[in-house]
């Protein structure tokens, strides 16, 4: 099991990654940029940006007065017109509650960032089977815990990062897995209030 928290926090890293990457659209030839009905609204002084071609995706952002991606941002497949990204951008980085979904609708991360674009508060990863995993971070800091959840919401263990061990269930305390079932439950609610639906 270690090595499958090895490899969520690898995933959560790299989404964390892929939302830090600047994109340069004067050098992407076959990228267009149209101007159509805006999805949302930008911040004032801004220009509201959409950028096609990529990955058969489309992109809307918004561009201050040095063509800094700042406020909303959201991007959609073409094929499928769901919506497989949203966040905020900050002085050209991400900010605030990002969230990514696969191919289907299914929400594969969750997470916030903090005004440096470091991952920082309530963070969660769902893998195909449901079973989700929890972390705290604290200015993008790893996490000492991850909670593991079954799919109907159970905590399952806690895997230990800093010496790589897992505490299952039957080693807690009741009192302690309600308190954190409870506590995830109701920090759940709140990162996924406000989502768009796929």
């Amino acid at each position: 099991m270690g090595k499958q928290i090895s490899v969520l926090l690898i995933i959560f890293c790299l989404f964390l990654v892929g939302c830090n990457k600047k994109e340069d659209t004067k050098e992407k030839t076959d990228i267009e940029i149209f101007e159509q009905i805006q999805i949302f609204d930008c911040p004032k002084n801004t220009t509201y940006t959409e950028v096609s071609g990529e990955e058969f995706t489309t992109e809307y952002y918004c561009l201050d007065e040095n063509s800094k991606k700042i406020g909303p941002f959201q991007k959609y497949s073409d094929e499928t017109g769901s919506i497989i990204t949203v966040g905020e951008f900050l002085k050209d980085k991400p900010f605030g509650k990002w969230a990514q979904w696969d191919k289907n609708g299914n929400l594969l991360v969750i997470g916030m960032f903090n005004e440096n674009s470091e991952a920082d508060g309530f963070a969660a990863m769902w893998e195909p089977d449901g079973t989700y995993a929890v972390m705290y971070f604290e200015n993008g800091k790893i996490p000492d815990n991850i909670f593991i959840f079954n799919a109907k919401g159970k905590l399952d263990k806690i895997f230990i990062t800093n010496i790589e061990t897992n505490i299952t269930r039957s080693q807690l305390d009741k009192d302690f897995i309600l308190k954190i079932e409870e506590e995830t439950k109701e920090d759940l609610a709140k990162i996924l209030d406000g989502l768009p639906k796929p």
